[in-house]
């Protein structure tokens, strides 16, 4: 499986996981558990289609399904964004989660090989995201408690240090923003944009992991891992296509 599938299925399956067992914005909503089960039941269908099944049913279906479930994932977005008193990086940060689907539709329904346009609109979706990150962990808007806790957790560091951590870590979001968008640099930035997405993906396991209960831990925070890793799998992806058309 390619990579821009299995960080497609993996964010279904991660956002299908959340909705199944843990709290989502509709839960402010009325009837926000009858909205949790179709959308449980839409991204259950869209992983099944983009994990393979696309190939033996009518485009029509696929389509209709994959932009569902984009609706859904961009309606969490704004929702979230409500809810956070209007604050842009909530709203920005979560631009790569909703838009893969997209980018796999591309690739299946319209070219297999990398376009410019369809580069531009990936380095588009890591540049917001990665600016939405890089104005919480600045200090630009307030920084988030369980940025500064996830820090602490797992350098063992303490508040000062771990505001400090995330400060240099927003900078270098920033670098990634700019710098993803010039020739000469794209490649070390995307190749920094894969590792430290990837890693803050993998932090909400590895800082809430409690080896005495460790399915309850999994089953709490590997939803967060799962419709992450996309952070990371872009970029790469990004990079990737560059390499082997060098």
């Amino acid at each position: 499986m390619g990579i821009l599938r299995i960080v497609t299925v993996l964010l279904f399956l991660g956002k299908a996981w959340q909705h199944l067992r843990w709290g989502t914005p509709n839960d402010q909503l009325p009837y926000g558990t009858y909205l949790d089960s179709l959308f449980v039941f839409v991204y259950l269908v869209c992983a099944v289609l983009v994990g393979g099944l696309h190939k033996k049913v009518s485009s029509g279906v696929v389509h209709l399904f994959i932009y569902l479930g984009v609706t859904f994932l961009l309606s969490q977005t704004c929702l979230s964004f409500a809810q956070s008193g209007w604050e842009i990086p909530q709203l920005i940060e979560h631009t790569l989660q909703w838009s893969i689907p997209l980018f796999w539709l591309y690739q299946n329904y319209v070219s297999e090989r990398p376009t410019q346009r369809i580069t531009y609109f990936m380095l588009v979706a890591i540049a917001l995201t990665f600016l939405g990150h890089g104005l919480y962990a600045a200090g630009v808007w307030t920084q988030p408690t369980h940025f500064i806790g996830m820090t602490r957790s797992i350098l063992g560091i303490s508040v000062p240090q771990a505001q400090q951590f995330l400060l240099v870590a927003g900078i270098l979001d920033f670098c990634v923003v700019v710098g993803i968008f010039f020739l000469k640099v794209r490649n070390p930035f995307l190749i920094y944009a894969l590792i430290w997405g990837t890693l803050t993906a993998l932090a909400r396991i590895v800082a809430h992991w409690e080896w005495d209960n460790p399915v309850d831990s999994f089953d709490r925070w590997g939803f967060e891992v799962a419709y992450r890793l996309g952070h990371g799998g872009i970029p790469f992806l990004v990079w990737w296509n560059r390499k082997i058309n060098e």
